[in-house]
C-alpha cells in the first residue's frame, strides 16, 4: 500500500527537521579531546582549583578509586577533592594511554597508565596506577569525564 501524499509530505517534513547526527570523530581527534581533559585535570590538582576539578567532571559522574567507596555525581565529589586538597600538594599528574576510542561524536572510552605526585606533609608521594574512564561531550561542546575508574598498580616498588 502506497502512502497518501500528506502522509508522505509529513514524512519528508519529519525527516528534514530531524536533528541530524553529530559527525563521526576519528581516534586522533578522541587522543587530542582526552589529553586536553587530562591537562585541566592536572591544572586543577596542581592549583587545589576545586570549582575547576569538580568542572571537569558530567554533574552525574562515577568515581571509583581503589581502595575508597564509589562516588557519584559533584555532591559526593566535593568534599573529597576539599579533603584531598586540604592534605596533599599535589605536584604532577602524568598520563599515558594505551587506547582511545572514539565511541561516536560525544563519547570516547580510555585506558591505560598514570603517575601522581604530591606531598603529604614533609613526605613526597608518588602513586603508580591504571584508569579507565569515559569521557561525555556536553551541550557547551566541553569533554568531561562521566566515569573514572583508577587502581593503585601494586607491581610499581615505592621508592
Amino acid at each position: 500500500m502506497r502512502p497518501s501524499r500528506p502522509m508522505t509530505l509529513a514524512l519528508a517534513l519529519a525527516a528534514a527537521c530531524a536533528p541530524a547526527a553529530p559527525p563521526a570523530m576519528t581516534d586522533a581527534e578522541a587522543v587530542t579531546a582526552a589529553a586536553a581533559v587530562w591537562d585541566r585535570y592536572a591544572t586543577a590538582l596542581t592549583t587545589a582549583d576545586v570549582a575547576a576539578y569538580l568542572a571537569l567532571y558530567d554533574p552525574g559522574a562515577a568515581l571509583d578509586i581503589m581502595g575508597q567507596p564509589p562516588l557519584v555525581g559533584h555532591a559526593a565529589l566535593e568534599p573529597v577533592a576539599r579533603q584531598a586538597f586540604a592534605t596533599n600538594r599535589y605536584t604532577g599528574l602524568q598520563i599515558a594511554p594505551d587506547w582511545t576510542d572514539a565511541v561516536h561524536a560525544d563519547q570516547i572510552h580510555q585506558a591505560g597508565a598514570y603517575v601522581e605526585t604530591y606531598t603529604q606533609g614533609d613526605r613526597a608521594m608518588t602513586d603508580y596506577g591504571r584508569y579507565g574512564t569515559a569521557l561525555v561531550r556536553g551541550a557547551d561542546g566541553q569533554w568531561r569525564i562521566t566515569y573514572l575508574i583508577a587502581l593503585t598498580d601494586s607491581t610499581v616498588s615505592a621508592p
